[in-house]
C-alpha cells in the first residue's frame, strides 16, 4: 500500500514538473516541442519533423533574430 502512495506521489510530482517546465519556456517564448510535433503532423503531414536543437535554434532566430515567424 504504501508503495503505490509513493509511485502515485511521483506521478503527480511529474506531472507537475513538466507543467512548470512548460510554463518556463511559454514565458521565455520557445513553444511546447511536443505541440509543435503535433501542430506538424496534423496541418502539415508532408513536413519532416525537426529535431529538438532544430527546433530550438529556429524559434531563437524567431524571436531574437529574424523577427517573428509562423505558419498559420
Amino acid at each position: 500500500m504504501k508503495n503505490l502512495k509513493n509511485e502515485a506521489s511521483r506521478s503527480v510530482l511529474s506531472l507537475l514538473f513538466g507543467r512548470m517546465q512548460q510554463t518556463a519556456r511559454l514565458m521565455c517564448g520557445l513553444p511546447d516541442y511536443d505541440a509543435y510535433v503535433a501542430h506538424l503532423r496534423n496541418r502539415h503531414p508532408g513536413q519532416p519533423v525537426p529535431s529538438y536543437e532544430m527546433f530550438f535554434r529556429d524559434r531563437q532566430e524567431a524571436r531574437y533574430g529574424r523577427g517573428m515567424a509562423r505558419c498559420c
